[in-house]
């Protein structure tokens, strides 16, 4: 496994993710002040963003349906458990956005090589009311 986001696993051979990239920052207040710099006061953690790009090659790999379910977490509006391959928990994160790029197309429109970008967005652990749906769902899978 090379990460685990909500209920899709993206896996070395499909769905897969080739790069992955994030951005943190720190959050500052500048105050003035006469005749020097502006000190600047810590004001705690600030935002926190991921983006995953990967490739899905759905007539010879499968992971078709990854794109569905990604777009399903991104309309849920809830936030998803992120974690990494070695079992590090990366936190709770919204899909922003999912985009897809279809090359060369079958005759029912499909590309034959799948590119996307998944953007992720630092989030609070949702309360457990919020998440209730997606984790029938998930039992709705496994039991299914």
């Amino acid at each position: 496994m090379l990460f685990q986001l909500g209920t899709v696993t993206f896996e070395v051979v499909a769905p897969n993710i080739t790069e992955w990239d994030r951005r943190t920052n720190a959050d500052y207040a500048q105050k003035d002040t006469m005749g020097n710099m502006r000190p600047l006061e810590f004001m705690g953690v600030g935002d926190e963003a991921i983006q995953m790009v990967g490739v899905l090659y759905p007539h010879t790999l499968g992971g078709l349906s990854t794109t569905e379910e990604l777009d399903r977490l991104r309309d849920s509006g809830n936030a998803q458990i992120l974690t990494r391959g070695d079992g590090k928990n990366m936190g709770w994160f919204v899909i922003l956005g999912f985009d897809e790029k279809h090359r060369t197309l079958d005759v029912e429109g499909v590309g034959k090589k799948i590119e996307f970008l998944i953007t992720l967005q630092r989030s609070p652990k949702p309360s457990a009311a919020a998440y209730l749906p997606t984790l029938l769902r998930l039992f709705g899978q496994i039991f299914g």
